[in-house]
């Protein structure tokens, strides 16, 4: 009866082993999925906020090259003009000057 015994301890001692390292090692399954989940999550979030940044900067590249060509296109129009104005007071004055040349 001693060995009977003896063998039922042996077989609690396996049992109670194999479910704690059963246990264990759902344990570790548990972590490496959360961790898995957690890195993923990360990720996903660095993302979005690289494509927000990238948005934003290229927003801002948009609108600082709208604003420039306006000043340039504004510059260019006083500069046109400043030349058109320029050409016509040198024509009237040559104009002039060639009448007076002729009388």
């Amino acid at each position: 009866m001693e060995r009977t015994s003896v063998r039922s301890g042996s077989k609690l001692e396996y049992d109670s082993r194999k479910e704690f390292f059963k246990n264990k090692q759902k344990e570790w399954l548990d972590q490496q999925i959360r961790e898995k989940k957690e890195r993923e999550a990360r990720e996903k979030l660095e993302e979005q906020v690289y494509a927000q940044q990238t948005f934003e900067l290229n927003r801002m590249r948009f609108a600082s090259s709208v604003i420039l060509r306006g000043m340039l296109e504004d510059n260019f129009s006083k500069t046109k003009s400043d030349i058109l104005k320029d050409t016509t007071t040198e024509n009237q004055r040559l104009d002039l000057e060639r009448k007076r040349n002729e009388e």
